[in-house]
């Protein structure tokens, strides 16, 4: 696991960190200017973004390398690092966004205990799709990138019609947060998210398992 983890976040910092972070932070800052930083517009962008984040580290999916040696580690650590160094990254870019989000704080005034609940919502959004991108991959093979984007999508769009798995869809999650009567609810809900993903990313060590990389 270990030996995934780093072996990711070098290749992250060396094919694309400079990439997903120029999106992310000039992403926000537009958002921010063209809307004031308005709470809910900043929280549903940043959780698209983070699906981004995680649908890129699912679908580049394969045995991690160091140079020209694969790291070789059975199906459920390779996915345990992998999401422990998605956990990593993302909290790199949410960090690069903290001063977009401190002025959003400025502006509206929500209180403090809403950025570890976002950002708790915004990580597991990311462990979801990278999943879901995995499971993709699996099924459709190397030479369907974009079938992992289009699982993520008909689960957005699922998630939008049955209240029951209202949890599982991070842009109401995060929105419902910062328009919820208490603070009770979005736990809960948070629950549930974590439960699904915990789902999805056994269902794709089960398919990384039946179905071996070749």
């Amino acid at each position: 696991m270990f030996a995934v983890l780093i072996a990711e976040i070098l290749n992250w910092e060396e094919g694309c960190a400079r990439r997903t972070i120029s999106v992310f932070v000039a992403t926000a800052a537009v958002a921010g200017v063209m809307t004031r930083f308005q709470p809910t517009v900043m929280a549903v962008g940043i959780a698209a973004l983070m699906l981004w984040l995680g649908w890129l580290s699912g679908v580049e999916y394969r045995r991690p390398q160091v140079g020209r040696n694969s790291v070789q580690v059975r199906p459920l650590p390779l996915l345990a690092g992998k999401f422990a160094s998605l956990a990593i990254v993302g909290s790199a870019h949410l960090l690069m966004l903290s001063p977009i989000l401190v002025l959003m704080a400025l502006t509206w005034g929500p209180p403090v205990r809403y950025f570890a609940e976002l950002s708790a919502a915004w990580i597991l959004s990311s462990f979801a799709a990278a999943a879901l991108s995995v499971i993709s991959r699996r099924v459709f093979g190397p030479k369907a990138p974009y079938a992992g984007s289009l699982l993520i999508v008909v689960w957005i769009a699922l998630t939008f019609q049955f209240h029951a798995v209202v949890a599982l869809n991070p842009f109401l999650l995060v929105s419902g947060l910062l328009s919820a009567d208490g603070e009770g609810q979005f736990l809960r809900d948070l629950a549930g998210e974590l439960g699904g993903t915990a789902v999805l990313a056994l269902v794709a060590v089960l398919a990384v398992r039946v179905r071996r990389e070749p």
